[in-house]
């Protein structure tokens, strides 16, 4: 197989969220999210006329690859871009993603949402630059993508409540995607 490396940081900025990397340190975004207003800022774009350039590359390899090994390419999960957009910066603690989960869950599900939406359309348009008459059509990868679109975290951590009477993880959903994508790839059949 061959790999196509794009930044996952690539679809930041049409949304607006402008950023650099800093050597010795990586990703820096000059306007991290810290409010709704700043939610409400983001925009939504075509990455046909926004990310061109990543899908020539991407036809571009396929092209020379003929079909005769598979092109593997990978994008940040919602969860993993709202951690660069808040936090500001790479890093492990993720003070201020926790804070933004835990104080206003509202805010972080809308940002989450056009976060995912972004992938959604980035993969699908990847996804159809690089099709092969061989190809599974987009919607049936599509369909897997809300795998990615809930953190490993708000999946296995079920709200408690602590000794203050406030819920631990307000940001936790029953996972029901696991239906919706078996629903979803038996109603192709």
């Amino acid at each position: 197989a061959a790999i196509l490396f794009s930044d996952l940081l690539i679809p930041l900025e049409p949304m607006g969220i402008r950023f650099d990397f800093v050597k010795g340190e990586g990703p820096s975004i000059e306007n991290p999210i810290q409010d709704e207003a700043d939610i409400a800022r983001l925009r939504r774009f075509d990455p046909r006329e926004h990310l061109d350039h990543v899908l020539q590359a991407i036809r571009q390899v396929q092209r020379a690859l003929g079909g005769r090994v598979p092109l593997i390419g990978f994008a940040g999960a919602p969860f993993t871009l709202m951690s660069y957009v808040v936090e500001g910066k790479t890093g492990k603690q993720f003070t201020d993603t926790k804070r933004l989960m835990f104080a206003s869950p509202g805010l972080a599900h809308e940002l989450l949402a056009k976060l995912t939406d972004t992938c959604i359309g980035y993969l699908a348009a990847r996804h159809r630059s690089s099709a092969l008459p061989s190809s599974p059509p987009a919607s049936t990868l599509i369909a897997q993508l809300p795998t990615c679109t809930t953190s490993w975290w708000s999946l296995r951590q079920k709200p408690r409540t602590n000794s203050s009477g406030l819920t631990t993880n307000p940001f936790w959903r029953e996972p029901t995607w696991k239906n919706s994508v078996s629903t979803a790839a038996s109603s192709r059949r």
